[in-house]
């Protein structure tokens, strides 16, 4: 058979009494102080990283939108010199002549119906191109050989004899509708 054993009674005032928490140790002010200061400077540190990468990420996406803007710039000029082509091909005159005389109907002058007026000091074309719009016949200025015109053509357009040579035209052609 199996007695019980008897336990020993350990009472709490036999037992030693141990301190479950020890005493904090009293700090000096001057080891907060540094505490704190290496706490800051820390921050610090953190907070200029931050700061740091925050800046450059924002540099960097700038420099991306503008090497993007020069790429469309790119690409918009050169749409805009084809454009230009194109607008230099659809307006030459030999192609508006031809869309007068086929699409619109329009017809050449008669000889007998144009006007050349020669310019002192300038060379004239032989054969003036004037077009017939809604019943008026309208004459074009001759141009200089080569197709263009020269600078003392235009310092003589606006020489009162020019004036005077084209009033007397429209005077003239007064006169013939009234007669007739």
């Amino acid at each position: 058979m199996i007695i019980a054993q008897e336990k020993p009674n350990y009472a709490y005032s036999e037992c030693p009494v141990k301190e479950l928490r020890p005493k904090p140790e009293v700090k000096t002010q001057s080891e907060r102080q540094a505490r704190v200061l290496l706490t800051v400077m820390i921050l610090s540190a953190f907070l200029l990283g931050a700061l740091y990468i925050y800046f450059n990420a924002q540099i960097t996406g700038v420099g991306y939108r503008l090497e993007n803007m020069k790429r469309q710039v790119a690409a918009i000029d050169v749409e805009n010199q084809s454009l230009e082509m194109l607008i230099s091909r659809q307006d030459s005159l030999a192609r508006v002549e031809a869309l007068a005389t086929t699409r619109l109907g329009m017809v050449l002058p008669k000889k007998e119906n144009v006007l050349t007026i020669a310019l002192t000091g300038t060379a004239v074309s032989e054969e003036p191109e004037a077009v017939q719009i809604g019943g008026v016949e309208s004459v074009p200025a001759q141009v200089a050989e080569g197709g263009l015109v020269h600078e003392d053509a235009l310092e003589m357009a606006s020489e009162p004899s020019l004036l005077e040579a084209f009033l007397s035209l429209i005077s003239g052609w007064e006169q013939k509708v009234r007669t007739a």
